[in-house]
């Protein structure tokens, strides 16, 4: 299941984490997608898109961040299945923290429209680093 990646959120959601834990919780992160891609459990991919978007923009990847929530808005609409409100709170909660380092606003809106017309296995791939957004 993607209790592993709910317990995760939940533990980055409380702490402003240090560079070092952020690597370490994009490989769990990496892993529960993986598996949730295996079983085709799309909830836990959307799931595993959002921390991993959270992640990036720890790491100040923006444009990563960007794409991999549009890829998990998209994909959560495709099932008819809104993100559930603690999560959202969360992610927009990591976004207005980030906002200084987006910056450029604008940028960010594109790259996140991009993200949502990305094919789900784009996406991941993207997510998972063998692939980049180009």
């Amino acid at each position: 299941g993607h209790n592993g990646a709910h317990e995760l959120m939940t533990f980055l959601g409380n702490l402003e984490a240090a560079e070092g834990q952020w690597t370490a919780a994009r490989s769990v992160l990496r892993e529960s997608l993986q598996g949730n891609k295996k079983v085709g459990d799309r909830t836990g991919i959307a799931c595993a898109l959002e921390g991993l978007a959270m992640v990036a923009l720890g790491l100040v990847e923006v444009e990563l961040a960007a794409l991999l929530l549009g890829a998990s808005e998209r994909l959560r609409e495709d099932m008819g299945a809104p993100c559930p409100p603690i999560e959202w709170q969360r992610l927009q909660q990591s976004l207005a923290a980030a906002q200084p380092a987006i910056g450029d606003q604008a940028a960010f809106d594109s790259a996140r429209r991009q993200g949502r017309g990305l094919p789900l296995e784009r996406a991941i791939a993207i997510a998972m680093g063998t692939s980049t957004a180009a």
